[in-house]
């Protein structure tokens, strides 16, 4: 496991992380009583998805592996089918408009994630 390289991916990654974490409190605060975790679930997903991606982009020989490389593409999948359920989680429908950050970091954390999955980063 190449940590350093672990390391590297993840802070070409910070404009992304940012736009996740800046919306992150606005959707706790707008989300309907019980439903604090469902309106985050996108943030989430894109966090976990990201930070994966950055854990594979570690490992040895990882760029030859197919699987490996379709990885970050399917992880933004499961973050787009999760904008509904976080926007309906919402007490004011209109704050789902913010989701739009999710998307746009979302699709910057995968464009960063197969760059270090492929190691095209260095």
């Amino acid at each position: 496991m190449d940590w350093r390289f672990v390391l590297f991916v993840a802070g070409q990654g910070i404009p992304g992380l940012l736009g996740l974490l800046a919306t992150f409190p606005v959707f706790v605060l707008a989300a309907s009583p019980g439903r604090k975790l469902r309106a985050v679930s996108a943030t989430l997903a894109a966090l976990a998805v990201f930070f994966a991606a950055c854990l594979l982009a570690g490992l040895p020989d990882v760029q030859t592996s197919r699987l490996a490389g379709a990885f970050p593409v399917v992880g933004s999948l499961a973050v787009l089918s999760l904008l509904v359920p976080s926007i309906r989680a919402l007490k004011w429908r209109w704050f789902g408009l913010l989701h739009a950050v999710t998307l746009f970091a979302s699709a910057y954390l995968c464009f960063i994630g197969a760059l270090g999955i492929s190691h095209d980063a260095t």
